[in-house]
């Protein structure tokens, strides 16, 4: 697991751009996006007050992605990619920073021989106050994958090297516009990544062979 803060100076590019590539559980050409974030890290919990009277900060509690199902930079098991029952794996969350009025989630693979990585899942309006999604269990609104359709779409890279699949989990000060809109995609997520408080995220790998 790995966990980034980022305060309202996240002012890297966030790129979405549409490409015709294979990622999807047939190899098809899928749409491929992507949001990029900066990895400034900031923040801290009030100052206090050392024995030899200087005044000090204490780091702020790390925002921190996990998973049941694998640890970071594993192999994510093939219950949840296309080999398998293609379902969301179990997911869990530290405490959001001070200020977090909703959650979204991004996952990705940026080893898809597309211009830009595939994305696999979009979900916005993760109430604060919730701590983990159960496996195949979302909680908040699912948006539209690379593949054009609603939901998780599971790894499914082309046969031969692994790929690698990031999940990001935003912690945002504003709740996602959704009331009457469109199902969020990736463009939602570029519009509210700026102004994440932080930022944490988990990587699973998966490789598919001839047997498959």
């Amino acid at each position: 697991m790995r966990a980034r803060t980022a305060r309202p100076l996240l002012l890297s590019l966030v790129a979405v751009s549409l490409a015709a590539g294979a990622c999807s559980s047939s190899d098809e050409p899928v749409t491929a996006s992507s949001v990029a974030v900066d990895d400034t890290t900031g923040g801290s919990s009030p100052a206090g007050t050392a024995s030899d009277g200087t005044t000090t900060t204490t780091p702020a509690p790390a925002f921190e992605l996990t998973s049941s199902a694998f640890v970071d930079g594993a192999p994510i098991p093939a219950e949840y990619t296309c080999s398998g029952d293609n379902i969301s794996p179990p997911l869990a969350w530290s405490t959001p920073p001070e200020g977090t009025e909703s959650l979204a989630l991004l996952m990705d693979d940026p080893d898809a021989p597309t211009d830009e990585p595939f994305v696999h899942w979009v979900v916005v309006d993760i109430q604060p106050d919730e701590t983990e999604m159960r496996s195949a269990q979302p909680v908040g609104m699912q948006g539209t994958n690379g593949g054009g359709t609603t939901g998780y779409l599971g790894p499914c890279p082309p046969e031969g090297d692994p790929h690698t699949y990031r999940f990001q989990l935003y912690a945002l000060p504003t709740d996602a516009p959704t009331d009457g809109g469109p199902r969020p995609d990736v463009e939602m997520i570029q519009r509210l990544a700026p102004d994440a408080l932080a930022i944490a995220e988990l990587t699973g790998t998966f490789q598919r062979v001839a047997q498959d």
